[in-house]
């Protein structure tokens, strides 16, 4: 299984876990790294991540996030396409940056575009027949093996 986690739930982990969502959430983050490491899903990164990884102000949260990337299985370089498809994404609600995201993991084999951004699933649900990938929160990815 091909999928593409955003941000948001890379850094899930290091979130508040007084919230029980937020605690399911990390587990389920936590199993889908270990299904990486297994083999048994295929993470697709890219240089849009890397570089949101790369503003997370608090040093030491940035370090342990950027580190996540050394189990991408391959990372899609940002190129003139992704900004075009990300340019009508954009014309949907969704903000710049989750839009550029999008745009890479359509561009890549990924079938699930993974986030704890429950706006992005809101906005992915209302516009799910526009996208040719399936947008879950960690627990559907989990759920979906």
């Amino acid at each position: 299984m091909d999928i593409y986690l955003d941000t948001c739930s890379l850094c899930r982990p290091f979130d508040n876990q007084n919230n029980l969502r937020i605690k399911i959430e990390t587990e389920a983050v936590q199993f889908i790294f270990e299904q990486i490491k297994k083999k048994k899903m295929k993470w697709i990164a890219s240089e849009v991540l890397e570089f949101e990884i790369n503003q997370i102000n608090i040093l030491e949260k940035r370090i342990k996030v950027l580190s996540f990337l050394k189990f991408a299985d391959s990372k899609i370089k940002y190129s003139d396409k992704i900004e075009d498809i990300a340019i009508k994404i954009e014309k949907k609600g969704f903000n710049l940056l989750d839009a550029l995201h999008i745009s890479s993991s359509i561009s890549s084999s990924a079938k699930y575009f993974i986030t704890t951004d429950y706006e992005i699933l809101k906005l992915a649900k209302r516009y799910k027949s526009d996208f040719s990938i399936q947008f879950v929160n960690p627990l559907d990815a989990i759920n979906k093996l």
